[in-house]
């Protein structure tokens, strides 16, 4: 049943990159209203209203059972 969850989440996208690029430092992953606040929050710090440089935030859809595959795409950029 995990395995088909992770391919549900997979197919439809659930779980998604949110801020990116190659060049990230800081990582950040989130779900719910914590993820609307982090969104905020970094709308907040940026001056032109987009998300600070160098900063990844993955958006969690589906936080159980969670993908390894999107876990380590998300760490190694």
């Amino acid at each position: 049943r995990l395995q088909r969850a992770m391919d549900y989440a997979r197919k439809h996208h659930l779980n998604r990159l949110t801020h990116g690029s190659g060049e990230d430092t800081v990582g950040i992953i989130c779900a719910g209203n914590t993820a609307l606040e982090m969104e905020e929050a970094l709308r907040t710090l940026a001056p032109n209203g987009s998300a600070p440089s160098k900063v990844r935030v993955l958006r969690l859809g589906m936080t159980w059972p969670l993908d390894p595959r999107e876990l380590n795409k998300f760490a190694t950029g």
